[in-house]
């Protein structure tokens, strides 16, 4: 099995209107050149309120371009909404425009990726039940 360096970054809150979430990106970006991993994966709140706002992901789809390598993401509940459940705000629910509009901005929400040997999956739950109840 050869040998994959991967990074992982979550968390981002990335948004015109967060300059603090800019200057970390920007750290995150020295170190990843630094680092040269093979692929970098973020897993998830990419955006501050991309979930409501389509201008944080495409703000957030373009700190993704600035990687020098190759990446892959899947959304969170700061990009498409959170798990419906009982009491909670409609507004605040994963619904199929949010998940559309993440598909088309920042790419599919579940992926694989061959590296090195290991198979990585990644399959966004959210979504998952939000067809299952469709």
């Amino acid at each position: 099995m050869a040998a994959a360096r991967v990074i992982l970054v979550s968390d981002t809150h990335l948004s015109p209107a967060a300059p603090e979430a800019a200057e970390n990106w920007d750290a995150v970006l020295r170190y990843i050149r630094t680092a040269a991993p093979d692929v970098v994966i973020h897993l998830g709140d990419l955006t501050l309120d991309g979930a409501h706002d389509p201008g944080d992901l495409w703000y957030g789809r373009r700190q993704l371009d600035r990687l020098p390598v190759p990446w892959h993401a899947v959304p969170g509940n700061h990009d498409v909404g959170d798990n419906p459940r009982p009491g909670a705000p409609e507004a605040a629910a994963v619904d199929a425009t949010r998940q559309q509009r993440w598909n088309e901005i920042i790419g599919a929400d579940h992926w694989s990726l061959a590296l090195g040997g290991w198979l990585l999956l990644a399959i966004n739950c959210a979504a998952r039940r939000l067809r299952a109840r469709g």
